[in-house]
């Protein structure tokens, strides 16, 4: 059993390298802006890659998947 202390959203943030842009495109123009990265992202139903690499650590995820329910969802 994990029996590491499950941090609260505030002792994260409170953390700088929490705060750290792990993005590889470090040529896009909303790199380490995240906020603004991931309202795009959402808009155009796709998923950042930071979260790409987040996501393909964990090995019962499937990354294209995902994508797929992405790109089949509605705009509103």
């Amino acid at each position: 059993m994990n029996m590491e202390k499950k941090l609260k959203p505030h002792e994260i943030l409170a953390d700088n390298n929490n705060l750290i842009c792990i993005c590889l495109d470090t040529d896009c123009e909303w790199h380490g802006n995240c906020k603004h990265c991931i309202a795009l992202h959402r808009y155009h139903a796709t998923i950042p890659s930071c979260l790409e690499i987040e996501l393909k650590n964990k090995k019962e995820i499937n990354v294209d998947r995902i994508n797929a329910v992405f790109k089949n969802k509605p705009k509103v």
